[in-house]
């Protein structure tokens, strides 16, 4: 295998890994650090696992009872998939040997120190890591996207990434978005309803993976002078992650207002046999990763401005400012 050495800096080896279609990351020293894992991926049962976001994998590894690995989590996430786990939406999780981010601050994890920075993919609960090895520092932004509902913590975490003054950034390629310019949800939705005809019923397809959503939809609905109507399960489930918020069930009598009163109201998508319009039809929210919203120049800016020694690539989508990582890669003093 093709190993190549970059001259001043760290002794560090960075393995790419089968990761489904995708790449993933391992960082070895004494012992492995392995980034965001797929569950089938042939680690060693003393690799310790760090996750930086809701994937599938994340959640089959922690169904596993077999499973003897030490496994990080942000805690926003740990959070939700507890209370997920309690109201009974997903299959039982075995919490052994399971630690936690300290946001903000550095935790010894195996030979490096390691700092979580709350981010934002669309799903709850994302970070982006700073990891430090012998005084030497690099950065792990895992997916984000930089117009979602967490905009401040896009750039927090960027300012402490820059004033880190990183040897190394490592840089998923799957932030890259295809379209041409990005339109917010909040945008379409408003949009999707001006559409409307008066005698239309709107609906939305929700998911208990994404409980942001719920919020987001929430908000958008009062805005627009309406009111979301969500089932027991998903009712309960948002009120728990978000006890501020008031959310309102679906009964007999505001089920038959929505119907008198289009206009008012819009459904959680299936709790009514009544004809509805579904807003996101051909949106189907499962746990694959929302892709990024950054265009290869909007990619290159945030790149410029972290202003690390070296940034390398992982991912399908290439960057003509970065090296991709296509076998192994040493990296010594």
């Amino acid at each position: 295998m093709t190993k190549k050495i970059l001259k001043g800096v760290f002794c560090l080896s960075l393995t790419i890994l089968p990761h489904h279609d995708q790449k993933g990351i391992s960082l070895k020293a004494k012992q492995t650090l392995v980034l965001d894992p797929a569950f089938n991926e042939d680690y060693k049962t003393t690799d310790i696992l760090l996750f930086t976001h809701l994937s599938a994998d994340l959640l089959t590894l922690l169904a596993d009872k077999k499973r003897t690995n030490r496994v990080f989590l942000p805690q926003m996430l740990h959070k939700q998939l507890q209370k997920l786990q309690r109201t009974q939406v997903i299959e039982p999780l075995y919490w052994n040997n399971i630690k936690c981010f300290v946001y903000g601050y550095p935790i010894s994890i195996g030979d490096f120190f390691v700092t979580a920075y709350l981010s934002d993919d669309g799903l709850n609960g994302a970070i982006s890591l700073l990891l430090e090895y012998h005084g030497k520092k690099i950065g792990y932004t895992g997916h984000f996207i930089t117009q979602g509902l967490h905009k401040k913590r896009i750039k927090k975490w960027k300012k402490e990434l820059q004033s880190s003054q990183l040897d190394l950034l490592l840089l998923d390629s799957a932030n890259l978005q295809q379209a041409a310019r990005f339109t917010t949800n909040a945008k379409k939705f408003k949009r999707f309803l001006q559409n409307l005809t008066p005698e239309e019923l709107p609906a939305v397809k929700l998911s208990y993976l994404a409980p942001e959503m719920i919020v987001d939809y929430h908000n958008n609905a009062l805005k627009n002078g309406r009111t979301l109507l969500l089932d027991q399960t998903y009712a309960t489930l948002a009120k728990q992650l978000f006890p501020f918020d008031d959310f309102t069930v679906a009964t007999t009598e505001n089920l038959a207002l929505a119907v008198a009163h289009p206009d008012k109201f819009i459904l959680q998508a299936g709790i009514a046999e009544n004809n509805t319009t579904i807003y996101n039809k051909d949106e189907v929210l499962s746990l694959k990763q929302f892709t990024g919203d950054q265009t290869t120049s909007e990619l290159k800016e945030f790149v410029h401005v972290i202003k690390p020694q070296k940034c390398v690539f992982f991912g399908l989508n290439d960057l003509d400012f970065a090296q991709k990582i296509t076998t192994s890669l040493t990296v010594e003093e």
